[in-house]
């Protein structure tokens, strides 16, 4: 599943690598743009009952912080389900605000999923 580019140049792909669903965003992640991003993973997540969904921020930029809440909001409704939101290459801006916040600490972070094309 490959979202076009929004009038902002947001997008995102879908596919899986090693047996998890990776989300891969590009683009401008703006107010507009977390609207997308939160609809895209509780669909996979609510909807086709995933359990491992990584979230790949590595071509994001310019997060916007309130997308911070969007992927807090998503990873604690992931773990009701017993579900798992897992944030790659997150920019420091988000990897911060994750980790000021006490409901952040518990969205894992890594830097070490493979990068395909």
């Amino acid at each position: 599943m490959t979202r076009r580019p929004s009038r902002r140049g947001f997008s995102f792909r879908v596919r899986r690598i090693f047996g998890r669903v990776v989300l891969s965003a590009h683009g401008t992640l703006d107010a507009s743009a977390c609207a997308t991003l939160d609809r895209a993973l509780r669909d996979l997540i609510e909807d086709q009952g995933n359990m491992a969904v990584v979230v790949d921020l590595a071509d994001v930029s310019v997060p916007d912080l309130a997308c911070t809440g969007v992927l807090l909001a998503v990873a604690d409704s992931a773990a009701g389900r017993g579900s798992e939101l897992v944030l790659a290459h997150p920019p420091d801006a988000v990897a911060w605000a994750l980790a000021a916040t006490e409901a952040g600490r518990d969205i894992a972070v890594t830097r070490e999923i493979a990068r395909t094309p």
